[in-house]
């Protein structure tokens, strides 16, 4: 008696495991195939929102990354949109631009992003590896002129 309720009890809890490691698999390969909307890029197909965009000279712009204060240092020029996802259009910048902390300095190639959704230039963008990464500004209004 004792041995059959031990299988049964063993069978129970290895469903249980099982059903465990496909929610958690599930909500990793969801999560991850959100973000991916904004690493891959195509030409444009569609019109971007702005036809370009201006940055001043000596424009530097302020943001918190992992609770740490980040100045970046953008180049001065007028950037056109040259890619775009499902998430929005990019923008590219000519040259690096410098990502100021407060233990170091970062050189970031990149540009801005202007999601679908924004009416305004929204975000910065920095390449990294196979993909990008967001910064989020909430609007980059501040720091450029938009030219339409």
């Amino acid at each position: 008696v004792w041995d059959g309720y031990a299988m049964t009890l063993g069978i129970k809890l290895m469903k249980k495991s099982l059903y465990s490691l496909l929610t958690i698999t599930t909500l990793f390969i969801t999560s991850c195939s959100m973000q991916h909307k904004y690493f891959f890029h195509k030409p444009l197909s569609s019109a971007p929102p702005a036809k370009s965009i201006s940055i001043k000279p000596n424009t530097t712009a302020e943001n918190t990354e992992y609770f740490m204060k980040v100045q970046y240092e953008l180049p001065a020029g007028t950037y056109y949109a040259k890619y775009e996802n499902g998430g929005g259009y990019f923008y590219p910048f000519n040259k690096p631009f410098i990502g100021k902390g407060s233990m170091m300095n970062m050189t970031n190639y990149g540009g801005i992003f202007w999601r679908r959704s924004d009416s305004k230039p929204s975000d910065l963008y920095v390449k990294r590896g196979e993909g990008m990464d967001i910064i989020p500004f909430g609007g980059l209004t501040n720091y450029v002129k938009v030219n339409n």
